[in-house]
């Protein structure tokens, strides 16, 4: 395209339907998203795949820290079993199941 476009962090959604391709080639380059907007509103983020691997692998930290933490006071406040109570508890359940 002979026409050189600004491409900004933020784009009217028309804008990026018309110059997908210039704005998918400069978030690969940089690594910056582009926001999406409509009439004003932010509708999405245009992310690279490694920025987006990124996000997913920041995400699936968090939560696990969130799961820990709880996992945390769980043990603080005594909701836990023992590795004898939670065995005693899986045997009367499977004792009521065939064998294969």
């Amino acid at each position: 395209m002979g026409t050189e476009i600004k491409i900004e962090k933020i784009q009217p959604i028309s804008k990026f339907q018309k110059h997908f391709l210039e704005i998918l080639k400069l978030v690969n380059q940089t690594g910056d998203p582009v926001v999406v907007t409509h009439r004003g509103e932010p509708v999405g983020v245009f992310l690279s795949t490694d920025s987006f691997k990124e996000y997913a692998l920041l995400k699936e930290e968090a939560n696990l820290l969130k799961s820990i933490e709880k996992s945390e006071r769980e043990i603080e406040s005594g909701k836990f079993l023992t590795h004898e109570q939670l065995k005693a508890k899986l045997d009367h359940i499977f004792a009521n199941y065939p064998e294969p």
